[in-house]
């Protein structure tokens, strides 16, 4: 789904009115791309230790086997100590 709709040079919106709809709406992960899709062969997918992790993880290798895609995990850890 692009981020921004074909009238998005008229404003200065990060994102178009369908597009906030649909991600409010969506019950599933949603791949956002520019107006022009390039296509892609590695997706990053950063994870902290929360209770989301794990899922996000399972989709992501799922979404990387489907589509063969080479993935790289970044694993980001809260420092309270800094």
């Amino acid at each position: 789904m692009g981020n921004r709709g074909e009238n998005a040079h008229l404003g200065n919106r990060l994102f178009g009115s369908t597009f906030e709809s649909v991600v409010k709406l969506a019950e599933s992960p949603l791949l956002i791309t520019e107006m022009k899709f390039v296509f892609f062969d590695k997706i990053v997918v950063a994870l902290s230790d929360n209770e989301y992790a794990y899922k996000s993880l399972q989709f992501a290798v799922n979404f990387a086997q489907e589509l063969n895609l080479e993935l790289h995990i970044l694993v980001v850890e809260n420092n309270d100590n800094e």
